[in-house]
């Protein structure tokens, strides 16, 4: 009689397990498991810096990160280093509680410019997120690399952070030498707001006048000093450039001081890698006046 409670008991057990195909803890076989969630507070998109200071650091990161389960794309990690943009998507790994999630290696997605597909690598490192608090939240890459993101303020629908910056500034980054010699480079930037075509700017160098287009990438405060820093710059279909124009045109960061009162000039970075040149050209850009 006890053998064949123990072999009742074990037939059970097996319906039990065709019934419910889901449940494969133990093993780690079978259909994907979606017991594990990602926790709502890490969802959004977030924003950070590596290296540099904070108001024209050298590397910037932009995290957005989605509801999902256990191999789900919950993120998409971009980083803008040394001119160009590389986009990465990981899919969640691990749930420990509501304080820490883990992501697998990113896959690489797109490259911004195209010109530069050959900087980002094919892969990238997996990521922990840990101790979400107070709109911010712990990122750390393989073993020593960590930093804290915080909201993005670009991506809130009704943000208001680009108000100080909206509008044509104009000017003057040209060069004068000892030896006499001029180098000639005028901008005209306008600054609409966030998404693929915020800003659109004009440059005049060396008597070649360009038109561009470009998406605001991050926004950082450094004491009261607010830059937005932009993605590379495309040619504009809408506008007619000379012939000779890189399709693939500068980034831009664009400084604001003592933002809250009325300012009529902007100071701009215009960071030129991948034009054989990888200087940057700086100055104070003006609103018309009337």
């Amino acid at each position: 009689m006890a053998a064949s409670a123990a072999t009742a008991l074990a037939v059970l057990a097996g319906l039990l397990f065709v019934i419910r195909p889901w449940d494969n803890s133990g093993d780690g076989g079978g259909e994907k498991s979606k017991t594990s969630t990602l926790p709502a507070k890490f969802a959004g998109t977030w924003q950070g810096a590596f290296k540099g200071d904070t108001s024209v650091p050298a590397h910037l990161v932009r995290l957005k990160v989605t509801k999902g389960g256990r191999g789900d794309k919950v993120a998409e990690y971009s980083q803008r280093f040394g001119g160009h943009v590389c986009v990465y998507s990981s899919r969640l790994t691990a749930v420990s509680g509501s304080a820490t999630v883990k992501v697998g290696k990113g896959t690489l997605e797109r490259v911004e410019p195209k010109a530069a597909d050959e900087l980002c690598d094919e892969e990238r490192l997996a990521m922990t997120l840990k101790n979400p608090l107070d709109d911010t939240f712990e990122l750390v890459t393989g073993e020593a690399s960590s930093m804290i993101v915080t909201k993005d303020l670009l991506s809130d629908p009704g943000t208001k952070v680009l108000e100080p910056f909206r509008g044509t500034w104009s000017g003057d980054l040209g060069m004068k030498f000892d030896s006499g010699d001029e180098y000639e480079l005028d901008l005209d930037v306008t600054i609409v707001g966030p998404g693929e075509q915020g800003v659109v700017f004009r440059s005049k160098e060396e008597g070649k006048t360009c038109h561009y287009v470009t998406e605001p990438f991050s926004l950082t405060d450094d004491d009261g000093v607010h830059t937005l820093h932009t993605t590379p710059a495309t040619l504009r279909e809408d506008a007619k450039s000379e012939k000779g124009c890189p399709d693939g045109g500068p980034l831009l960061d664009l400084e604001l001081n003592n933002v809250g009162v009325e300012i009529d000039y902007i100071f701009v970075h215009m960071l030129r890698p991948l034009h054989g040149d990888s200087g940057t050209r700086s100055g104070s850009l003006y609103k018309p006046t009337d």
